[in-house]
């Protein structure tokens, strides 16, 4: 029955939603579906954006977020990584020193558990596991799936 009421937008698509605010959603590049909402109030005279997680760089399943708003008098957003020593490590790195871990823990007859509970870490993580057996930067072995991507 909802779904009679819902009307799908495009990343970028302008629509109103009231007779003085426009609406306009943004990639937020986190999960699938995320985005960044930026209204338009009085003809564009106050611009507010709200949003959840944004990610900025690409990623194997995203691309990053954009953030090509016109003008932004108002931001709210989350700030998990907000303050000014928060570090992300490299994307790159990472991945080489897991499989690094991988291939030492495999090689000694080790089993590897790696708990990935966040929505997108764990498809992202199958994609890296997957590419490094197919390129032989792994041995083949068998990988066990449990959580919320069944």
């Amino acid at each position: 029955e909802e779904l009679k009421h819902t009307i799908t937008l495009d990343y970028g698509d302008v629509t109103d939603i009231a007779p003085d605010i426009k609406l306009t959603f943004h990639n937020a590049g986190h999960i699938l579906g995320s985005a960044v909402s930026h209204f338009h109030i009085g003809d564009g005279f106050h611009n507010v954006v709200f949003s959840g997680d944004v990610h900025y760089t690409d990623t194997r399943l995203f691309n990053g977020a954009s953030n090509d708003f016109p003008r932004v008098e108002t931001l709210v957003m989350e700030s998990t990584y907000g303050r000014r020593d928060d570090y992300q490590t490299d994307q790159e790195d990472s991945e080489r020193n897991l499989l690094e871990i991988i291939r030492e823990t495999h090689d000694r007859g080790g089993k590897v558990v790696i708990p990935a509970f966040a929505v997108g870490r764990s498809q992202e993580l199958m994609l890296v596991l997957e590419e490094a057996m197919r390129e032989g930067d792994l041995p083949t072995m068998p990988i066990y799936l449990d959580g919320m991507i069944r």
